[in-house]
């Protein structure tokens, strides 16, 4: 029997052989720095063919974007049935979104950010996103049932911004040096302290 090639590949499964693909050269490198070109490259097929599913770079980001999305909230809603109560609770959120933060997608959200800035379609799906995360998070926090005095609240806050911080210095380490990339990330741990401090009782 014959091997079947990528380009022989039935659709549905070439449209996730490109997007697998990309997702590894993100990891790789910037968005800046990707391309169609690369990509098709990569998995041996021709650049019209790859464009047949995504015109434009920013088409192909843009479903990886929707697709870390996705993803992210299968994996909150499998978390939250499964979510214990009071401090429990909450130490067990922390530890999965520093578990979400090690994922192959997580690169994802940091590259979507600093595009945003420059490109209003990515902005409004950063915009979008955020508010589902941001959601995501008062429904774990609220679930907790968590009653707490100030200073464990702000105890609690600290753990979760210093697991960030050291998540984003071990993997992008140049990105940090990016003054547009550090107000992203200390305006999402502002939105971390705000929503543990509202449960301070």
């Amino acid at each position: 029997m014959a091997k079947t090639t990528t380009n022989e590949a039935p659709p549905s499964d070439r449209r996730e052989q490109i997007l697998r693909e990309t997702l590894k050269a993100l990891g790789e490198h910037s968005y800046d720095r990707f391309s169609l070109r690369e990509i098709a490259k990569r998995l041996s097929i021709s650049l019209g063919n790859l464009q047949y599913y995504f015109p434009t770079k920013d088409d192909l980001f843009l479903a990886i974007c929707e697709r870390a999305q996705a993803d992210y909230d299968r994996s909150a809603f499998i978390f939250e049935k499964s979510q214990a109560s009071g401090i429990e609770g909450i130490l067990q959120a922390f530890d999965w979104h520093v578990a979400e933060l090690n994922r192959p997608h997580a690169v994802v959200w940091l590259i979507l950010g600093h595009v945003a800035i420059y490109n209003l379609r990515f902005k409004e799906f950063s915009d979008q996103s955020y508010r589902v995360s941001q959601t995501t998070w008062e429904t774990i926090i609220e679930r907790s049932a968590l009653k707490i005095e100030e200073n464990e609240a702000r105890s609690l806050a600290a753990t979760i911004l210093a697991m960030v911080d050291g998540f984003f210095l071990r993997n992008f380490p140049a990105d940090l040096r990016d003054p547009q990339v550090m107000s992203l990330l200390n305006s999402l741990k502002s939105e971390v302290v705000a929503l543990v401090e509202k449960r301070i009782r």
